[in-house]
């Protein structure tokens, strides 16, 4: 382009000294020799004007067409130069855990892991091992276990949950995306919303997950990104085994405590050989691979409402009850093929008066996410 202008300008300056030589030249003719000198000196210096100024034309030209073209090739250096952060990464392809060694050796010392999940930054990439750090860890991990690169992010996508973090308070969660629609929920500033991937939502929006169903966000105030996590050492997971198992074992103490507060002996109930094999086949049935102490409740339950007034007063009336007890059409059978030991001896502790239940007359799986005294896999209420 710079090169054209100045052909073109040259040509220009060109034309114009010729025009103005030949304009004085026409002019001359009836005057006299002084006068010819002189007005030929005028016009070569009007002519030596004109083309000053209009080389001092072209050369700004060319200087601003020549900042225009370099602004032009800096806007496509700065376009090429980002990269994508995925580039360096990779992620373990595995159903639990990768471990990370010390060396590019599965005889090395173990330094931590890699959880399903985990991002790892890549130091150093070779032909059979890689030097990555996520977290606190770093050491080698086996590319034959590894998703790298674009490879990554895409496994990232399909395994990990996305998350919108809310960036102000107050902010509204839609049954539709629009400004109109009903308002479902309010987030608080730095809430974490679970992005519904399987929605497409419009532009300008981010469809969240809201209690069993979808609401919708304004994007502007929410920061998407993904949930992945980062690599543990040794010691963190040591760490996290000796939290979970005080943890757990803090709940069994409790529901241990519960259990012994709750647990009450009452009178001991008149019933038959019948009457407690019936209700030993029943504790077999709804709780026959639970703990002793599981067992049981189930026959407290039943004896609490044998008691209660509220229900049948014998042990066939309650566990045959239209509508109470599910397992009621196997109970004949189960009875007559026997019951377990374990099953017998609840049966029987239940009918003479113990009751590890607080008096609870109904129970449900723990899965329900029904309340109550846990007992097993059972919540008594």
């Amino acid at each position: 382009m710079i090169l054209k202008k100045k052909v073109f300008g040259s040509a220009m300056l060109a034309a114009a000294i010729m025009s103005a030589g030949t304009c004085t030249a026409m002019a001359a003719p009836q005057q006299e020799n002084t006068a010819i000198e002189a007005e030929s000196e005028n016009s070569t210096q009007t002519a030596a004007g004109l083309a000053l100024k209009i080389t001092e034309g072209f050369q700004n030209a060319d200087e601003q067409a020549s900042i225009e073209k370099k602004e032009v090739e800096v806007v496509k250096a700065s376009e090429e130069e980002p990269q994508d952060e995925w580039q360096n990464r990779l992620m373990a392809n595995v159903e639990e855990s990768l471990n990370v060694r010390t060396e590019a050796s599965e005889e090395s010392a173990l330094a931590g892991k890699l959880r399903k999940g985990d991002v790892a930054e890549v130091t150093e990439r070779g032909e059979e091992w890689s030097k990555i750090t996520s977290g606190n860890v770093s050491g080698y991990v086996k590319n034959e276990f590894c998703v790298f690169g674009d490879d990554a992010h895409n496994y990232a996508n399909e395994n990990c949950t996305t998350n919108a973090k809310v960036l102000e308070g107050g902010l509204r969660l839609r049954a539709e995306a629009s400004e109109e629609a009903q308002i479902c929920d309010v987030a608080a500033q730095d809430d974490v919303l679970t992005v519904k991937k399987d929605v497409e939502a419009p532009e300008g929006w981010v469809a969240v997950s809201h209690g069993d169903g979808v609401a919708y966000v304004s994007s502007q105030y929410v920061e998407v990104s993904l949930a992945t996590g980062t690599g543990i050492t040794v010691e963190e997971e040591q760490a996290i085994i000796a939290k979970q198992k005080a943890e757990e074992e803090a709940k069994r103490a409790q529901e241990a405590a519960a259990q012994a507060q709750a647990a009450v002996q009452n009178a001991p109930a008149a019933a038959s050989y019948d009457e407690t094999t019936i209700l030993a086949a029943t504790i077999q049935l709804e709780a026959g691979n639970e703990p002793y102490e599981g067992q049981v409740a189930v026959g407290a339950v039943i004896m609490n409402r044998v008691r209660s007034g509220g229900y049948p007063n014998s042990i066939s009336g309650v566990v045959y009850q239209a509508g109470q007890f599910s397992v009621s059409g196997r109970i004949a059978a189960t009875a007559a093929s026997g019951v377990k030991s374990s099953c017998m001896q609840a049966a029987q502790a239940a009918i003479g008066g113990m009751d590890n239940t607080g008096g609870a007359l109904s129970f449900a799986p723990v899965s329900s996410g029904r309340g109550g005294l846990v007992i097993g896999n059972h919540s008594f209420y």
